[in-house]
């Protein structure tokens, strides 16, 4: 609905005339529309308080119906990797809804941020994205051991839900607010092999990582015999004392 004008010098109706639906409509529309500017007035006048890292801002557009647009405030990852060339450069969130580029919502929307992890547990992507039910977390199955390819995952992070106030009888919707802040995001230190396979005439102890277990696995040494073993470095060599 187009915005409607608003009279800057209105007659006032007489006594006895009659009064339309359409123009009770207008009439109201119109003290929306005021409203609104008011509003945007007083902010700019005093400025509203910084608000944290993801923060989700909701909009009531003057329409009829209403309608509802959602921006957020600027917030990025902060990545914690172990590898050694890792900068910690903080990963931008692509789709990050702005004020100036808002997000079109409806009732029980929900917001996260969806970040990509690689087979070695780095972090390589941030999007901001929504939809009607919670995505489910996709771990990733991280390589080292017996698995040579591993395969990539993803993890979801919750940061608002758009839902029905319920101490208004109209249907107005209101933010529940799940996470602000900047997102942090570290993988535990992992396990690799150092040598070739323990089949082989020298190896690692490390057998693979247990995607049900969400864990890395080892393997059992046991000697039989007369063994004699040498642990060498991150290498275990085993040899027949006896031959």
């Amino acid at each position: 609905m187009s915005a409607i004008p608003i009279p800057t010098n209105p007659t006032p109706p007489k006594r006895g005339d009659r009064v339309q639906a359409k123009d009770v409509a207008s009439l109201w529309q119109a003290i929306k529309q005021l409203d609104a500017k008011i509003t945007r007035r007083n902010q700019m006048i005093n400025p509203r308080k910084p608000l944290p890292p993801l923060f989700i801002t909701l909009v009531t557009k003057p329409t009829d119906p209403a309608e509802y647009e959602v921006f957020a405030q600027y917030g990025h990852v902060v990545p914690r990797h172990n590898a050694g060339g890792e900068t910690g450069v903080p990963i931008e969130i692509d789709d990050l809804p702005t004020e100036d580029v808002p997000l079109v919502i409806t009732t029980n929307k929900k917001l996260w941020v969806e970040l990509s992890i690689d087979v070695y547990g780095v972090c390589t992507e941030a999007v901001f994205d929504s939809g009607t039910t919670w995505p489910t977390d996709n771990p990733p199955q991280l390589i080292g051991g017996d698995d040579a390819y591993g395969t990539v995952g993803e993890r979801y992070i919750r940061i608002a839900e758009i839902i029905v106030d319920e101490d208004t009888t109209e249907e107005e919707l209101i933010n529940d607010q799940l996470h602000t802040g900047h997102i942090d995001y570290a993988q535990p230190t992992l396990l690799e092999n150092c040598g070739a396979p323990l089949d082989a005439s020298e190896g690692g102890t490390l057998k693979a990582w247990s995607d049900t277990a969400g864990r890395w696995e080892l393997r059992s040494i046991v000697v039989e015999g007369s063994l004699g073993m040498t642990v060498s470095g991150c290498n275990i060599i085993i040899t027949d004392c006896c031959s």
